[in-house]
């Protein structure tokens, strides 16, 4: 009777210590998304690989270092990481905003136009094409 009393007494420990720590990986997921929505993209890269699998935090930590790549101009790392990801959240509109970004720098400017045309207003894509549409027609006087 001891043993059994033992047995179940360990039991509601264990399943006690694995609540709490199932509530402290959600708070902590939850940092990371905050992180993330805030736009700082390093910790919460750095949060998410902390995670590992848990509710996806791997392609979370591989997103959130693409976009923060983004805004170091490291575009050839952040294409690798969208492309690791994709069709993970936004990943197919940052490739193609990394598509429009490649064509303007090869010069194809009617192509990069285009593309953030079709982007409309994600990741202000509307204020670069606006700034095409000037520089075409000055480019071709």
């Amino acid at each position: 009777m001891k043993k059994l009393s033992l047995m179940a007494l360990l039991l509601c420990m264990g399943l006690s210590l694995t609540a709490c720590t199932s509530t402290d990986l959600a708070e902590y997921y939850e940092s990371a998304q905050l992180y993330l929505g805030c736009g700082d993209y390093d910790y919460a890269a750095e949060l998410f690989t902390q995670l590992g699998e848990y509710e996806g935090a791997a392609a979370y930590a591989l997103y959130a270092s693409a976009l923060q790549a983004i805004e170091d101009e490291q575009y050839n790392l952040a294409r690798a990481n969208m492309m690791a990801v994709n069709p993970f959240k936004s990943s197919g509109r940052y490739l193609m905003v990394l598509d429009a970004l490649a064509a303007e720098e090869d010069g194809e400017m009617e192509a990069a136009l285009a593309l953030y045309e079709k982007l409309g207003t994600f990741a202000d894509a509307h204020l670069a094409a606006e700034r095409l549409r000037t520089a075409i027609p000055e480019a071709a006087i």
